[in-house]
């Protein structure tokens, strides 16, 4: 996921009486599922697609009673709903109860993705035992375990084969569908939202304090944040890289406000809305999401990504050494092995130490005379992976390490002489790759960094003659481009100053188009992001003020309308 340039609303409607926006509801195509309820029959609601482009399509038509939560995936034609005693299967409209035959109270649930598994957390009667249950839509209970806190949340990941779950003594737990424990990780504090990626690789958690963690696959924290308010809702994107919580400031009880997440974290966008939100849903590629709200009112946005300034990690130890070259070693290093476990037991036995000596000695000997023919034809890399592969089976080998630095040496000044003539060419990327490729290599080399950097400084240099000239033209989202890749490139207080402004300035111009169009709910929001960068901007608080009395009279003119109609 690239860093975030700003969010744009796509729509925004009123519906009443529509259960909360579920954390699936949203297709990669911007379709939001909803339930929304029948104008003519009571306690009835259509399953409803919203799209991008203002369609309508009713799917599917079911009765219930009152429900606490009520959860869709948008891929999916049955789903499941949660009263304050019972998990309700809606399945090929049909109505069932899960785990109907017990008395037990459930307190939280999830489904998957496709809509056929569900878990459930549920508690006796009297609150004294508690469990955790997994099955599927047609009411099947696979496996129940037992829990020996209260359960606050849990969530089942988009393919169905993980479950994540918190508890109230501040642990939270990853399980798979086959009830195996993946890990248990402590949090400081009871977590009061999670979510987790579409494979259950990658699990988010929120707190009542603002605290956001992300645990990758074994269990370990990669990087924890603190958002300004309680934590109410999380959901992240199919591969994890995006999360977006819904937010309630401190000291402000009827606000919410929602922060979007990426890299290890970083906070790149924030939005307090209009009213409090009841629900939050993301796209599984992370470029829209969706909120609802108690009045009715649903509204979706598109996320704009924006350039990314992070430089490619070098490649590990392992991903160096070629397929080839591992299945080289693979026997040598099986019998060499071997033979050592065997000395240790037999320490006296000279003629097993005489047949690793040799073999050790026939390794090394044929990989100098492999990597002194390579480094002669200066084929560095090819040098370099076979080197690792027999380090693998030898690491003491001390002449093997020379002639690694040998061949580490050869190729970054190939590729530093490489990315040199590519610059005299203009061909940039291709410098730019040559650099890295360096980097990869040998993460020691300064030359290859501080080439890099000078490298960079030119393309963003190149880059600020641009944006003079197309500021000059009026060209405002081109200029944001050309600053946002210098920026990426070269990082500068100075740059990052005209770069909000630009942004502010793009803003203001949408909002104002907006505003001329009529579209007063689309102006009100882009008014309120130019406010948000820049509170003295005198023209966006003008024109916020318009656009809000002409959105509300445009409000109660249909209202009169509807009544006259009726009439």
């Amino acid at each position: 996921m690239l860093g975030i340039r700003t969010v744009n609303i796509a729509w925004e409607r009123k519906i009443r009486g529509t259960y909360p926006v579920a954390r699936y509801a949203l297709s990669d195509d911007a379709t939001l599922l909803l339930a929304i309820p029948h104008p003519l029959e009571r306690r009835a609601y259509d399953l409803t697609r919203l799209d991008i482009a203002g369609g309508v399509e009713v799917r599917s038509s079911f009765t219930v009673e009152t429900l606490l939560k009520l959860e869709v995936a948008e891929n999916a034609e049955d789903f499941i709903g949660l009263t304050s005693g019972d998990l309700y299967l809606f399945r090929s409209g049909a109505k069932t109860r899960f785990m109907g035959d017990r008395r037990m109270v459930c307190t939280d649930a999830g489904v998957s993705a496709d809509g056929r598994w569900v878990t459930a957390g549920f508690s006796d009667m009297a609150g004294n035992s508690y469990a955790l249950a997994f099955g599927d839509i047609a009411g099947r209970v696979v496996w129940t375990r037992d829990i020996a806190s209260p359960l606050i949340a849990v969530v089942l990941s988009r393919d169905g084969g993980r479950i994540v779950y918190a508890t109230e003594d501040g642990l939270l737990w990853l399980v798979d569908a086959s009830r195996r424990d993946i890990w248990v990780f402590e949090v400081s504090e009871a977590a009061t939202a999670i979510a987790c990626s579409s494979e259950g690789t990658s699990v988010v958690y929120g707190t009542a304090t603002g605290s956001v963690g992300w645990i990758d696959a074994e269990g370990k924290r990669r990087w924890e944040t603190t958002l300004p308010g309680a934590v109410l809702a999380l959901v992240v994107s199919g591969d994890g890289t995006l999360c977006a919580a819904l937010v309630r400031p401190e000291g402000e009880p009827g606000a919410n406000q929602v922060c979007l997440l990426t890299g290890a974290g970083h906070l790149e966008w924030e939005y307090p809305l209009d009213r409090p939100a009841t629900g939050l849903a993301l796209s599984p590629n992370g470029r829209f999401f969706a909120t609802g709200s108690r009045d009715g009112t649903l509204s979706l946005y598109e996320i704009i990504p924006g350039e990314s300034g992070s430089v490619a990690a070098p490649a590990t130890y392992e991903n160096m050494v070629s397929e080839q070259d591992r299945m080289r070693y693979a026997d040598v290093a099986g019998h060499m092995a071997e033979l050592t476990a065997r000395l240790a037991d037999h320490p006296a036995d000279m003629a097993l130490f005489e047949n690793l000596a040799t073999l050790k000695a026939r390794l090394r000997s044929d990989l100098l005379a492999s990597v002194g023919e390579q480094l002669a034809r200066k084929e560095f890399v090819q040098a370099i992976e076979e080197i690792h592969a027999a380090l693998a089976v030898d690491p003491e080998f001390l002449e093997a390490l020379e002639a690694l630095t040998e061949a580490r040496n050869g190729c970054v000044q190939a590729l530093l002489q490489s990315a040199t003539e590519a610059e005299q060419r203009e061909e940039f990327d291709s410098a730019e790759a040559a650099l890295l490729e360096a980097i990869r290599i040998d993460p020691d080399s300064k030359a290859s960094r501080v080439h890099l950097v000078s490298h960079r400084s030119r393309r963003a240099a190149a880059l600020d003659a641009e944006v003079a000239l197309l500021v000059q033209r009026g060209d405002l989202e081109a200029t944001l481009n050309a600053l946002e890749k210098a920026q990426s490139l070269a990082p500068s207080v100075a740059r990052g100053a005209s770069l909000q402004q630009t942004q502010t300035a793009l803003e203001f111009a949408l909002g104002m188009t907006a505003y001329e169009e009529k579209r007063y709910r689309e102006a009100v929001f882009q008014f309120k992001k130019v406010l948000n960068r820049d509170p003295v901007h005198a023209e966006a608080r003008r024109h916020l003020g318009y656009a809000q009395k002409f959105a509300q009279d445009a409000a109660l003119d249909a209202v009169n309308d509807r009544f006259s109609k009726l009439e």
